[in-house]
């Protein structure tokens, strides 16, 4: 998060920095696919276990 976003902008205010870091998050868990995870996002590999077990 440092590398990729924080340390790549000047935040002109606390509450564009709190923005920031809550828009990197929903992006890392909802939209961008990990290796680990078979290139799957966090939010669908949490879902698909979640179905396999009912």
């Amino acid at each position: 998060m440092k590398r990729e976003e924080l340390y790549r902008r000047k935040f002109k205010s606390e509450n564009e920095f709190y923005k920031s870091v809550d828009e990197y998050i929903v992006f890392y868990n909802e939209k961008r696919p990990h290796y680990q995870n078979s290139y799957r996002t966090p939010l669908k590999k949490e879902q698909d276990y979640y179905n396999s077990i009912e």
